[in-house]
């Protein structure tokens, strides 16, 4: 990021002072998140933001809101959009990937008649896209078997908004989007409509455009599988997701289907339950690759398995303690983990955000970690979890959740 482009300002006086101006404190962040961010000063946090006076950034950010219309009043922008920068700046976003987020946003906003979904509904994405990236807010999964697909959505909103937004502005422009591979994913009109979660506009269910990413994210995973839900080998690109917008009772209206000769199969539904949503942390990293065209490094945190090598693997709360200190210095964090959804802290992160209880005990839950420090001696994780809600939790007690035994109900 030059120099010359990112400014540090003196932070509001008090804690709460978190109104959103330019050379104000974030929304939503802490004095702790600025301070770290900017040396650790202790009476005198600074804020990164973005020159408001850039040329090109100020070109994009005024195309949007052009073609936004009478949707925001310049005040209401101008918060948001000031949200937006000084967040990305502080997780350590460069200006040209918000100016080309503003100019993926700006397509939408562009965007003639209803196309695949409503001008209404397009806007509506566009508010909660920005929102989602101002607030640094988990990408919810409340309401739907979605939660790994969340946490790749978040981790994309803090290293990549800019392909995440080009994702989801095809996909509602167009209903599909072209990887740099050139593999085309094509998703049916129907997915892109507001669930029944979307419909509720709940803090902790599923939004709109949590609903439209994760969609997307979840049919690179699919459409780029040689193997069905069975174990079945199957050609590339003959799987498909599906979300369908009304649920009926558990059915949470998530499909994979194929064609194959000549008939319709379809895996998830009422009685099989849904097997949409699953996914392991290989298939977040290969899908981020995918969408991206370029190799991350790992930064999917595994429990240590017999005979296995070459990935993150912890085997005690000391080793990933390592593993997640070594991330952090190289810039690599947010990581992403699986935890049993009946353990502490996941539990406990149901209990306080979510509108469900674990569905079973064997269920496992898709985690970010997106900060580890040390507290009074004792190593802990800044947790987001895409049940809206965000932790911190001591790392032995996030590796017990990794390791134990499910309990038996």
């Amino acid at each position: 990021m030059s120099k010359d482009k990112v400014h540090y300002e003196p932070a509001a006086e008090s804690d709460s002072d978190c109104e959103v101006r330019i050379h104000a404190c974030l929304a939503k962040a802490s004095l702790d998140d600025l301070r770290s961010a900017t040396g650790g000063k202790p009476h005198t946090a600074e804020v990164l933001h973005f020159d408001r006076g850039d040329l090109q950034l100020s070109n994009e950010r005024a195309s949007l809101h052009k073609a936004l219309g009478g949707s925001f009043d310049q005040m209401g922008f101008e918060k948001l959009t000031t949200a937006l920068e000084a967040r990305a700046a502080l997780v350590g976003l460069s200006p040209t990937q918000v100016e080309k987020t503003y100019s993926q946003l700006t397509r939408i906003a562009e965007k003639k008649g209803d196309g695949p979904v409503s001008a209404g509904n397009r806007k509506l994405l566009i508010q909660q896209f920005m929102t989602h990236l101002g607030e640094d807010a988990p990408v919810l999964s409340g309401g739907a078997d979605t939660c790994d697909w969340g946490v790749l959505a978040y981790r994309m909103m803090r290293k990549e908004p800019e392909v995440l937004a080009k994702m989801v502005a095809d996909l509602v422009i167009t209903s599909g989007f072209t990887m740099p591979n050139g593999r085309h994913i094509h998703i049916d009109n129907k997915s892109l409509q507001p669930d029944e979660n979307a419909r509720k506009n709940s803090p902790v269910l599923r939004d709109y455009f949590s609903q439209v990413a994760t969609v997307g994210l979840n049919s690179v995973k699919w459409s780029t599988q040689s193997v069905d839900p069975t174990g079945a080998a199957v050609k590339r690109g003959a799987l498909h997701f599906q979300q369908l917008p009304k649920f009926s009772g558990h059915d949470l209206g998530e499909r994979v289907w194929k064609s194959e000769q000549g008939k319709l199969v379809v895996f998830g539904s009422q009685k099989r339950g849904s097997v949409g949503g699953i996914a392991y942390l290989d298939d977040i990293q290969r899908v981020e690759t995918l969408l991206t065209g370029r190799k991350h490094s790992d930064y999917a945190v595994f429990l240590k398995e017999p005979n296995t090598t070459g990935r993150n693997e912890v085997s005690s709360p000391a080793e990933m303690v390592t593993a997640l200190k070594a991330m952090k210095d190289n810039g690599v964090l947010p990581a992403v983990v699986q935890a049993y959804a009946d353990k502490s802290p996941v539990r406990e992160i149901y209990l306080k955000g979510s509108p469900h209880e674990p569905k079973a005990p064997d269920t496992f839950h898709g985690l970010a970690v997106v900060d580890v420090k040390d507290v009074e001696g004792k190593a802990r994780a800044t947790v987001y979890n895409p049940w809206g809600v965000v932790s911190e939790v001591s790392v032995d007690t996030l590796f017990d959740a990794l390791s134990a035994k499910p309990k038996t109900p």
